[in-house]
């Protein structure tokens, strides 16, 4: 018996109210699950969706607002593996330290206006110009 999906859960909260957030939803292949050598479920159990895309009353984003509660400021790229840590920087050096591991689910993950990527669990992830994940799409 091959496995099937289950119908998509309804959407989790947004991880954030302002400057673009995340939500998902998730299945099981259990509809049925795969019986007797029969083939397991293809396509992905969990989808992203982004939400609260519109930037925050102040203007800041969030690497400047926790950086700059730091007496900082953030640091975009530093090695291609920290592009979902916040990583700031000294302003008198070029002294730079992680200040956390990962960043929200949401958060850009560079500074580049024609950049939507999005970090989610720590990775850095597509997104198009549509803010829809894995979209290719580009501004013109």
């Amino acid at each position: 018996v091959d496995g099937n999906w289950s119908p998509f859960s309804a959407y989790s909260p947004c991880t954030r109210t302002c400057g673009g957030g995340v939500r998902y939803r998730t299945r099981t292949c259990t509809k049925p699950r795969p019986a007797h050598g029969g083939r397991n479920c293809t396509g992905d159990s969990r989808v992203y969706d982004i939400c609260s895309p519109a930037p925050c009353a102040d203007g800041n984003d969030y690497r400047s607002k926790r950086c700059q509660q730091r007496g900082m400021i953030p640091v975009y790229t530093v090695r291609p593996g920290d592009k979902c840590a916040l990583t700031c920087k000294s302003p008198d050096s070029d002294r730079y330290f992680i200040a956390q591991a990962r960043v929200p689910d949401g958060v850009l993950c560079n500074n580049n206006p024609e950049k939507t990527n999005r970090c989610v669990r720590g990775v850095c992830r597509l997104v198009g110009c549509d803010n829809v994940f894995n979209s290719k799409r580009k501004f013109d």
